[in-house]
């Protein structure tokens, strides 16, 4: 049991390593470098060098300046450069965008855009920069020193993603729904009522397609609001939350059961609702991760089903297993009456 123990903990830790360095670094944007001022000031011109490491001739470089108010939302585009021709000779770039005087901003940030045209619509690749904040009362004559900047990818084209499959959503509720009546029908060898609430709720979340209905709702109100184009911190932030919580528990759940087969139901349903609430916080890299199809089904939609499945097998063979427990010590007692 300890090796067995010391194997899964190890392979969850590298996991959950994995996840939240895939998290923290999959977005920065590693075809550029962006210089900027340290500060930004209404009414001046704002400078901006792009150093591009790969020289893509022919296509088109241009940068947008967006603002962040002091109710920190955004974003509003309050300054547009003209594109800029790339060519083979020449790796930098330099834009010098205008801040309108009336510009109500806490902060702003340069979008770097590549497109063939020099639009955002037709764009191939996009980043932008940590953003700046804005000094409205700038030193005179104090010299324009312009330091690297964070950058990451943003705004990627639309991705082609196969919708999940109705079929096999309904699959993983019904399943859910044998292992609660299962759990329920032989509570008296098996008693476990957090396994039976949680998978009824488990079964109702996937028949009713929760995830994406809470997605859904929470970005019309990001939107709404003002607070779309800074959600990513909280998100990444909150993700890490439940993978790590995911992982602590599996750890304590292997640790603490003297029956190591007692635990992987409860394991099954940390696995289910993880997913399903990553799904709900919608951050881009885990949704790819989620939406890779294997064999035409979504992988998130695989891990849902194993879950439910390896859930209900466990809970029937722990029953099983209960059984035979207590007619070997019932023919025990009878033998010893005897």
């Amino acid at each position: 049991m300890n090796r067995i123990f010391i194997i899964s903990a190890a392979c969850c830790m590298i996991l959950t390593c994995l996840l939240i360095r895939h998290i923290l670094t999959s977005d920065e944007a590693e075809w550029l470098a962006v210089e900027t001022p340290s500060y930004a000031s209404p009414g001046l011109n704002f400078k901006v060098r792009v150093l591009l490491k790969d020289t893509e001739p022919g296509l088109r470089l241009s940068v947008d300046l967006h603002r962040i108010n002091e109710h920190s939302e955004s974003s509003v585009c309050i300054s547009v450069s003209r594109p800029v021709e790339i060519t083979s000779e020449k790796t930098i770039y330099e834009f010098s965008l205008p801040i309108p005087h009336n510009t109500q901003a806490s902060y702003i940030f340069p979008v770097i855009i590549l497109s063939e045209d020099g639009t955002w619509t037709n764009r191939i690749k996009a980043a932008e920069s940590e953003a700046i904040p804005v000094n409205f009362l700038p030193e005179k004559n104090t010299p324009v020193i312009l330091k690297q900047r964070k950058t990451r990818n943003t705004a990627e084209q639309t991705m082609q993603i196969q919708q999940e499959s109705g079929k096999l959503s309904f699959l993983i509720s019904v399943l859910w729904l044998a292992v609660a009546l299962t759990a329920f029908i032989n509570r008296r060898r098996y008693s476990q009522i957090i396994l039976f609430l949680t998978s009824i709720a488990s079964s109702a979340w996937e028949a009713l397609d929760s995830s994406t209905a809470i997605v859904n709702t929470l970005r019309h109100i990001a939107m709404q609001s003002g607070i779309y184009d800074i959600r990513r911190e909280p998100q990444q932030i909150l993700t890490i939350v439940i993978i790590v919580t995911a992982a602590g528990f599996s750890f304590y759940m292997l640790h603490s059961m003297k029956n190591l087969f007692k635990a992987v139901p409860l394991i099954c349903i940390a696995i289910f609702w993880s997913i399903a609430l990553l799904r709900t916080l919608s951050l881009h890299e885990i949704d790819r991760l989620l939406s890779i199809t294997i064999a035409g089904v979504q992988s998130g939609q695989i891990i849902r089903l194993s879950a439910s499945i390896t859930c209900l097998a466990a809970v029937i063979c722990i029953i099983k297993i209960q059984g035979k427990s207590e007619q070997h010590h019932g023919s025990d007692t009878v033998h010893t009456d005897i």
